[in-house]
Parts: C-alpha cells; sequence; structure tokens
C-alpha cells in the first residue's frame, strides 16, 4: 500500500523494473497553486523506445494510489500530482516517537569541534554563530540516528597564553589575585605591548617553550590562568544554555606531540626546513608542524587532537564549526590526516561568515573594541524588558540570539539588528514563540478528542507545509545548515497565523467534528513546532 511520497517515489521506480532501467524518482514539492508534487525524472526516457509502454505502467500504478486526488503526466513527461485527505489523514497523525522513528537514516558517530575560545578572552559575537550553528547540528545528527560527542576545544596554550604569563611578570602583578576581568584587560595590552617591544615578545616566546617542555613554573602559573578564565567562559556558556561532552582543549594534546613528531620523521612524512619541521609532500607554501624556535601551532595541536580522538572515541565522523576564514588551515589539516595515516572518517569544515553592524561591518563596540557576547546578551533583554514579562524574559532573550543567528544562512555574513530580531511581526523568535503560545492555548481550551476529518481552502497550506518537515530535516543534515529548518519553522508558523486567522475555531457556528479536526491540526503544528525548536536549541515560554 502506498501511504507516503517516499512509498510512491519506490513504486515509480518498481514499474521500471521490466525495462530494465536504472532510475531513482525523485519528488519535489510544487510552488504550483493547484500541483502539491511533482517528478521531472520522466524526461529523460522520452527517447527510450518502450517510452510509451512505461507511460501506462507509471499511470497505473499512480491510480492504484490510495492517497492522490487527482494526477497528470504532461507530454513533456512530467508529472504533478495533488494529493488527497488520506495522505494527511495518514501522514500527519503519527505520535512523537514515530516522527523521531522515521528521522533515523544514519548511524555511526561524529564528534563535533566548536572550535573553541581562546582562553583569558571573553566570548564574543563571533562566537555566536559556531555556538548556534554547532549545537543545532548536535541536536540534528542525534536525531537522525548518531552517537554525537560535542567538544569546545578551548584555545588554552602557545602564544597567547606566554603573552599573558609575560605580561604578569614584566607588570609584576599577583597572578593568585588575577580576576577573569583583569585577564580580559591583560590579554590586549599584552599584545599591543608585544607589537612594539621585542624585549616583551622574546619572553613571552620563551614562556611558550617553557610550556612545551612542561616547566614546572611555567605550568603552574598556566593551570590558575586556565582555571580562572574558562570557570568563567563555562559559567556564562551554561547561562544562555550551552552545554558539552567534552571541555578539552590543546594543552589535552601537547603530550601526545613529540611521540606524533617522533613517528613521522620516523616515515620520512615530515622534513626539516630552514629549522622548522614542514610536512614532507611538496606543499607551497609548506605545512608547517613546528616552528623554527620549536614551538607548536594550531596545526600541530589539531593533528594531535585528532591522535587523542581517535585513540578514545574512533569517530566515523569529524565536523568542525569555524569561522569560513579558517578554511585554508582545514584545507590543509585534512590533507595532513591522509597524508599521515591518522583517520579513515569523514571530516567536514562547517565555514559561517562574519555577523555584522547595520554598517555592513564586523560587529563593533562604539569605541571599535570587541562586541561582547554578554553584551549582546543584555542589549537583547532590554529590548524585550518594555514587553514582556519577567517570568519569559532570559528564555526569550535566548530564543531571540538564537534564532536570529540560524534563520540566515550560515554562508553568508548577516547583520544583527536587535530591533528587528525582537519585531513581534517579522521572521524573529517573538513572532515564533507568539505562535505556539496561541496554539498551546487552543489546545488547552479543549477536553474533547482530536481527528482528523477534512482539509479545506483555509486549512490547505498549513495541512501541506507540515508534511515538508523531513525533506527540511533531511537537507539542513546534508548539507549541515540548520537555517533550513529555521526558515521552514517560520513558515509554518505564518501558516498557522493564517489558518487561525480565517477558521475562528471555537465560533458558534462550528460542529464538534469540524472543532475536533481543526484543533488536530492545531496539534500537528505544535508537534512539528517543538521538535524544530528542540533541533535549534530554543527553549518554547508558557505564555507571551
Amino acid at each position: 500500500m502506498i501511504k507516503s511520497i517516499k512509498d510512491l517515489e519506490e513504486s515509480l521506480q518498481d514499474s521500471l523494473n521490466p525495462y530494465e532501467i536504472n532510475l531513482n524518482f525523485t519528488a519535489n514539492f510544487s510552488s504550483f497553486e493547484n500541483v502539491d508534487i511533482q517528478f521531472n525524472q520522466l524526461i529523460q526516457l522520452k527517447n527510450n523506445k518502450n517510452f510509451k509502454k512505461i507511460l501506462q505502467a507509471i499511470s497505473d500504478k499512480l491510480s492504484q494510489a490510495e492517497i492522490i486526488d487527482h494526477y497528470e503526466i504532461t507530454e513533456r513527461g512530467f508529472i504533478n500530482i495533488n494529493l488527497n485527505d488520506k495522505y494527511f489523514e495518514i501522514n500527519l497523525s503519527n505520535d512523537k516517537k514515530d516522527i523521531l522513528n522515521n528521522l533515523k537514516c544514519k548511524s555511526g558517530s561524529v564528534i563535533i569541534d566548536y572550535g573553541g575560545a581562546n582562553i583569558g578572552k571573553s566570548l564574543h559575537v563571533g562566537h555566536l554563530r559556531t555556538l548556534t550553528i554547532g549545537r543545532a547540528l548536535e541536536n540534528i545528527y542525534k536525531l537522525s540516528g548518531y552517537k554525537v560527542t560535542s567538544d569546545i576545544h578551548f584555545g588554552d596554550w602557545g602564544m597567547p597564553i606566554g603573552l599573558i604569563l609575560a605580561y604578569i611578570d614584566n607588570k609584576k602583578l599577583d597572578i593568585d589575585q588575577i580576576t577573569s576581568e583583569d585577564l580580559e584587560i591583560i590579554y590586549p595590552e599584552a599584545t599591543l605591548l608585544a607589537k612594539n617591544n621585542e624585549d616583551f615578545k622574546s619572553k613571552a616566546y620563551e614562556y611558550t617553550k617553557k610550556l612545551n617542555i612542561q616547566d614546572t613554573e611555567a605550568i603552574n602559573k598556566w593551570k590558575i590562568v586556565y582555571e580562572i578564565s574558562t570557570n568563567n567562559l563555562i559559567s556564562f556558556l551554561k547561562k544562555i544554555n550551552f552545554n558539552f561532552d567534552l571541555y578539552k582543549g590543546e594543552s589535552d594534546v601537547v603530550k601526545l606531540i613529540p611521540d606524533m613528531m617522533t613517528n613521522l620523521k620516523e616515515q620520512g612524512l615530515v622534513k626539516e626546513d630552514q629549522g622548522a619541521i614542514v610536512a614532507n609532500d611538496n606543499q607551497d607554501p609548506p605545512a608547517i608542524l613546528v616552528k623554527s624556535d620549536g614551538s607548536y601551532i594550531y596545526m600541530t595541536t589539531d593533528l594531535a587532537t585528532v591522535i587523542d580522538r581517535e585513540t578514545q572515541l574512533h569517530p566515523d565522523k569529524y565536523v568542525y564549526v569555524v569561522d569560513q576564514r579558517q578554511h585554508k588551515h582545514f584545507e590543509q589539516l585534512f590533507k595532513l590526516i591522509k597524508l599521515f595515516s591518522l583517520s579513515n572518517a569523514i571530516f567536514e569544515h562547517v565555514g559561517f561568515g562574519t555577523i555584522n553592524g547595520k554598517d555592513g561591518k564586523p560587529l563593533k563596540t562604539r569605541d571599535g573594541g570587541n562586541y561582547k557576547l554578554s553584551q549582546l546578551y543584555q542589549d537583547i533583554k532590554n529590548q524585550l524588558k518594555n514587553k514582556n514579562s519577567n517570568e519569559n524574559l532570559t528564555t526569550l532573550t535566548k530564543a531571540v540570539l538564537t534564532y536570529s543567528d540560524l534563520s540566515n544562512s550560515r554562508l553568508k555574513n548577516y547583520s544583527f539588528d536587535v530591533e528587528k530580531f525582537t519585531n513581534i511581526n517579522g521572521k524573529s523568535a517573538v513572532y515564533i514563540q507568539y505562535a505556539q503560545v496561541r496554539a498551546k492555548k487552543l489546545l488547552q481550551q479543549y477536553e474533547g478528542s482530536l481527528a482528523f476529518s477534512h482539509s479545506n481552502q483555509n486549512n490547505k497550506k498549513l495541512l501541506f507545509e507540515l508534511i515538508k518537515f523531513e525533506y527540511y530535516f533531511k537537507l539542513s543534515l546534508q548539507n549541515n545548515e540548520p537555517h533550513h529548518l529555521a526558515e521552514y519553522l517560520y513558515k509554518i508558523c505564518q501558516e498557522f497565523n493564517s489558518f487561525y486567522n480565517a477558521e475562528k475555531i471555537f465560533s458558534k457556528n462550528k460542529i464538534q467534528e469540524e472543532i475536533s479536526n481543526d484543533l488536530f491540526i492545531v496539534s500537528c503544528f505544535m508537534q512539528k513546532l517543538t521538535i524544530i525548536s528542540e533541533c535549534l536549541g530554543i527553549e518554547l515560554v508558557d505564555e507571551m
């Protein structure tokens, strides 16, 4: 029995078996008003000698499908189909458990690397994208059947730490009294000082060398800075609903690097080049693993991190959610992993564009400094204060922070406009929250049973949008692009609001069957909205 679009696709493919034709039929949702779905694969068979017989076989399959209201096969070979109420009844009656089971299309394990924040610095708005995109992908991968491990992967080693420790020495600061607020001042001042003072820069380099050789005094100082900074970062991340399975960093793999380099040398996979150690694969420019002064770089620790993850987790897939500007780094990293035979897993870099201000330039504070993520959070909260109760303010603020980012394609730059993203009438988290609260209240008002009985002019668009959920879920999964689900969430909210305004569910002239039918559709809307919100990492409020 043909119950779904997938069944229909398989049935049409089976109709070609007698002719030994291997052609995958894939349905497309139609933009034409009187057509629900289309198949355009038949065009490829126009010149087949059995074309007329094939058309008849396909027509026979379509005429037997109980879920089709009517269909046509055009002269050019397009198949246009309208679905009937039977289809909606079958495909919208599933409970949440069945829906989630249908999403399980993959298996295996994946690690999501969030490209971690550097310790010693506050999170700035640029970190928002790796956080929201990474969390959404984490949820999507889990629902699709993967075993997922998330790792924040702190930047907690190398020259940035050397600068901090050298500055503390230089200014004779008591390291035991240092606070996270102090570190936010120290890091930028140390960076500036290194540009203008060679002696200070040399001292910072010395600290990085000491750390690499596990000098006890340097390591003890590093531990103090690490604890202060990571505790502060983790505390804020939890405040805005970001939690990770692993809170590792570069420091966790430094001890693996000497053995890694020894093995690579013994295999002839690296060579010395002007004092530095580089990959022996004639890349131009060469891939540096150890600098001429003996210090490690991101490439070194990233390779060692793969070795660590292969030992501890052995994932089938690695997903790095890091700024698109790091594309060349990951391109080179993946080549080296293959060259050094470190893993047989799939490696993907999920890059993204920048967050800009209204002027189209990367978002900065008025004085030109980095715009802190905590400040953006507070700015959104202040904007929402006048129109929303304090009870829901924190949840709504986090929803705005998340949805505003995810509603934009990850590959594009976008402008973060606080007024626009907190507007009830636009494509915003506030609009979505209002829609779901309205739907929730409708369902709370009704105590009868819910059952689908018919579609009509007022509910057909919403019904048809609701059946597209699995399509947009898989589109987001296949392309690592959660914005498809975010856009879809807005679309179903739009259609729900149109349905709500047109149908007037509890009007006096409605009979029980009509109310039951309408609220069944509302419950389906809430079901899909809830799952999508879980995918995107959006917590729903109870009232507005």
